[in-house]
């Protein structure tokens, strides 16, 4: 559950000026207004009683080539989050009390930054080989949200928006 929980914390931290455009009716966008005015603790127990996300999570879990893990594996990968909130690059995991602040970010920088602190990631374990980055971007207008997995080979040449090469800009 923490990819779908990774999307929910994404899209709903997102800048309005970079926000993709969301079905309207569909399950996300529902929650995402249900919730909107809530603080994290509230929409956390909204979640936690709505059967909706479950039934969607698992459909989506299952619309893939890879079976999703069984409850009762001991899963040793997940996913987090990175968002920008008020000039701040944060990553949310859940695995952890609380959102951890990585400095100053933007709308226009936040996947730059957040490559930055990914690479960091693989730096301090070079032998770990499990990374896999999915952007949430939007479409051409008039198409609608998707989740794009860029391949291993090409992530070494990984550009951002203004075609810089993400990796020029981390300090």
């Amino acid at each position: 559950a923490c990819g779908t929980v990774g999307i929910l914390h994404a899209l709903g931290n997102i800048a309005p000026e970079i926000a993709p455009p969301l079905v309207k009716g569909c399950y996300i966008e529902r929650f995402l207004t249900a919730t909107r005015n809530m603080a994290p603790e509230e929409i956390a127990a909204f979640l936690e009683k709505d059967d909706e996300i479950e039934e969607q999570h698992t459909t989506a879990a299952f619309e893939g080539s890879t079976a999703p893990p069984l409850p009762e594996e001991n899963v040793t990968t997940h996913f987090i989050c990175f968002t920008e909130v008020e000039g701040i690059l944060y990553e949310l995991d859940g695995r952890k009390t609380g959102p951890v602040n990585h400095g100053p970010s933007a709308p226009t920088t936040l996947l730059s930054d957040a490559c930055c602190v990914i690479r960091g990631f693989i730096e301090r374990d070079p032998g770990e080989h499990r990374f896999t980055v999915v952007a949430l971007a939007g479409s051409p207008p008039g198409e609608h949200l998707f989740a794009q997995e860029v391949p291993d080979s090409e992530q070494a040449g990984a550009t951002n928006a203004t075609g810089a090469d993400v990796n020029d800009n981390c300090v």
